[in-house]
Formats: C-alpha cells, sequence, structure tokens
C-alpha cells in the first residue's frame, strides 16, 4: 500500500493491514513521530513491526517495533556538518535549504547537522528554507537565500540530491561548485571573478573551492 506520506492515509492502511490479521508489517512512516499509534496498534494485535527507511524518534519505545532499516540520518547530518566546517576553514556563514517538513529524513539531518554544528561557533547560519527533496524548489529557495543575504553568504548546504548543474549566483559574480557528502550536499562559495582584497579569497587556497583567481 502506497499513502504518499499522507499520514492520515497510512494510518487507515495500518488498521486495514492489522484487521487482515497479517504475519508482519514493514512501515516507511510518512510523518516523523507518526508511527507510535500505529505501531502501539499493532502491538496489541500480536503483529510485528519493521520501520523502514525513516529513522523513528530517539524518543519512540523500541520495543514497540522489530526492527528498524535504513539510514542513520542524524550521521549523515553529522557528516555534512563536519565538512562543512572543513570547507570553511572553521569561520564562516551558511545557507540552509532543508528538505520536507515533517520529514523523517529532513528532521533527522538537520538535528545531526545542528549537533555538529554546535562544535563550530565560529560558523554562523543565516537563514533556512525548505527544499521539499525536489531540485526546482530547492533552486526557488536558493534563489530567495541568494536575494535576501547576497555577500553575506559563504556556503550553501542542502539536502536535495539531484542539485541543478548551475546553482543560482548571488548579484555580485560569485557561484558555488557542488561538493557532495552522502546524499546532501554542501557548496562553497568559490573565489570567481574577484580581487585579491575580497573577502572570499580565504577559500582561494582550497583546492575543493576552485581555481584561485589572477592577479
Amino acid at each position: 500500500m502506497n499513502s504518499n506520506y499522507d499520514a492520515s492515509v497510512q494510518a487507515s492502511q495500518m488498521k486495514i493491514a492489522i484487521a487482515k490479521k497479517v504475519d508482519g508489517i514493514v512501515i516507511w512512516p510518512a510523518l516523523y513521530g507518526a508511527e507510535q499509534p500505529m505501531l502501539i496498534q499493532a502491538q496489541r494485535a500480536g503483529i510485528p513491526v519493521d520501520i523502514s527507511n525513516s529513522q523513528p524518534p530517539e524518543a519512540l519505545d523500541t520495543s514497540l517495533y522489530h526492527a528498524f532499516t535504513g539510514p542513520n540520518d542524524q550521521r549523515i547530518g553529522e557528516l555534512q556538518g563536519k565538512e562543512l566546517a572543513k570547507l570553511l576553514g572553521g569561520k564562516g556563514t551558511y545557507v540552509y535549504i532543508g528538505g520536507t517538513p515533517g520529514n523523517a529524513a529532513a528532521i533527522n539531518r538537520q538535528i545531526g547537522l545542528e549537533r555538529e554544528m554546535a562544535n563550530h561557533p565560529d560558523i554562523k547560519l543565516l537563514g533556512s528554507q525548505p527544499g521539499n527533496f525536489d531540485k526546482n524548489q530547492a533552486q526557488t529557495a536558493a534563489s530567495s537565500l541568494i536575494s535576501r543575504f547576497g555577500n553575506q553568504i559563504d556556503a550553501l548546504v542542502t539536502r536535495t540530491t539531484s542539485w541543478p548543474p548551475a546553482p543560482p549566483r548571488p548579484s555580485t559574480p560569485r557561484g558555488w561548485p557542488e561538493e557532495s557528502n552522502s546524499s546532501a550536499t554542501t557548496t562553497p562559495r568559490s573565489p570567481g571573478p574577484c580581487s585579491r582584497t575580497d573577502p572570499c579569497r580565504r577559500h582561494c587556497s582550497n583546492p575543493r573551492a576552485g581555481t584561485p583567481p589572477t592577479p
């Protein structure tokens, strides 16, 4: 059964599966934390449930489900934060484009990223918008953030796995060459056609950030 990420539809489908007295259920939670009532219903009916793909909340009673199979999204977020800190040299700013609000992967990856960034107080988040795991919506969100913060941005962090080959550019002539990390993306500001006195020159010596400008 396919709920199309609708939690109310999924709850109804769970009731149907329980009524059919199936031997087991595998569920991909449509909404972060919405699985608990369904798991309780299945447990009362004596039906084991495996949770797939969407990492359950840490507060969820593990006795309610048989197993979880899928990525450690919080760890993915932490790794992305480490990559961001490395690319920025421990100091700078970034904007964040998340996934779909309420989605477990989006929430857990953001938790992991924020946990790691707490270790890097000199890296500041300027603003964020959801990208809904869609490259077109992520592009629109990026354009909005760039219009708002422009030249203040040192890096773009996104959850979209299919980032367009030509990310949007701010009003000043800079771009962001793509840097992939697991299933997420961290894109630092590249030098572009700038002068040696431009603040972004600290990225020029970073081989990941592109070719240094000609004096």
